[in-house]
């Protein structure tokens, strides 16, 4: 560590061009980078088409079960469905 902080002092010139370099990578990376002014903020919303099979229960459990997967695979959203 003491041989990197003394190289890096004995080349201010060389750490000055690489400090510069950095700076301006980052600028270029910061003008590249896409920035919503006004970000989406509704909510996603998904339909699921099934048949009915005319038993309520079954529909009724059916229902809450694909439901509750669709919640589950949103990784821990707020997803009300």
């Amino acid at each position: 560590m003491n041989a990197l902080i003394k190289a890096a002092l004995s080349q201010r010139l060389l750490m000055v061009v690489i400090a510069f370099a950095l700076v301006g990578f980052g600028l270029r990376a910061s003008m590249k980078l896409s920035v919503d002014a006004f970000p989406d903020v509704t909510n996603i919303q998904v339909q699921v088409a099934t048949e009915e099979t005319g038993d309520e229960r079954y529909d009724r459990f059916a229902a809450q079960s694909a439901s509750g997967a669709l919640c589950k695979s949103s990784e821990g959203s707020s997803a009300f469905i």
